[in-house]
């Protein structure tokens, strides 16, 4: 390995361990972008470079690295006529309204893989080379502009049955792929989210039940005297009755007695 950059080497070996300890490659970039302080998309492009030049076996010795228990990848390199298909088909889709994304998936024809390779190419011209991207432009009179829409048709052209499955079946291989573990982790959030609302409604509920129960012992106190009145009432009914009475057979005493 002598002449080659130590650290670099390093880093591929470490790699390469990482992913030999099994699990999703997914999880493993993660894991190492938080450990080298890399994008995970970074440390994606860096592993598929990595791997496409240790195909390469004089390479491979050179810097002692091999590939042993790795699984091995078919890299399709780009030709120049790919290269300059590609630039052209993303630059006429663009000016059609299309994303970088959306047409890279159509042109993998759904598959997730494909277009995330098509897209990190187009990418990669985008930063290294744009004026090879600008020299297409001009060579096939499209708009070379390098936002990802440039305008929006009013009446955009329409998907049939094929188009819509295999966009269907790509998003469905990304997510599976590239998204299970954010799934995971905003499942996670929203069930966290979802337990914390529900102990705070039992807690309102709680104070609900006390103010209750408070309100039917005030109402059945207050019933009690209501009662205690009512009987009270009827008491000085009966004792005016009863001195009504009382007059009247006075009255009549004295006049029998007249």
């Amino acid at each position: 390995s002598k002449g080659f950059d130590m650290d670099k080497i390093q880093k591929i070996n470490e790699m390469l361990e990482q992913v030999r300890k099994g699990g999703s490659l997914v999880n493993n970039f993660k894991i190492l972008s938080q450990r080298w302080g890399m994008s995970v998309n970074s440390v994606r492009n860096f592993y598929y470079t990595q791997i496409n030049n240790l195909q390469n076996e004089k390479y491979a010795k050179a810097i002692g690295v091999d590939l042993v228990g790795i699984n091995k990848i078919h890299f399709d390199t780009f030709s120049e006529i790919d290269k300059e298909n590609l630039v052209r088909q993303v630059l006429m889709a663009k000016s059609n309204g299309e994303s970088v994304r959306s047409v890279c998936l159509r042109l993998a024809s759904g598959d997730a893989n494909k277009m995330i390779r098509f897209q990190n190419k187009y990418r990669a011209i985008l930063k290294n080379n744009p004026e090879y991207i600008d020299s297409i432009a001009n060579k096939y009179n499209i708009s070379s502009n390098k936002n990802n829409v440039i305008k929006i048709k009013s009446k955009p052209a329409r998907l049939n049955d094929k188009d819509i499955n295999n966009l269907f079946m790509g998003l469905v291989r990304l997510i599976k792929n590239n998204s299970i573990a954010q799934v995971s982790d905003a499942l996670k959030k929203e069930c966290s989210i979802a337990h914390n609302s529900l102990n705070k409604m039992k807690e309102e509920l709680k104070i609900v039940k006390e103010e209750l129960e408070e309100e039917k012992r005030k109402n059945k106190q207050l019933s009690s005297e209501m009662v205690a009145i009512k009987d009270v009432s009827k008491l000085d009914a009966y004792k005016e009755y009863l001195n009504n009475i009382a007059k009247n057979t006075e009255k009549t005493d004295e006049i029998i007695d007249k």
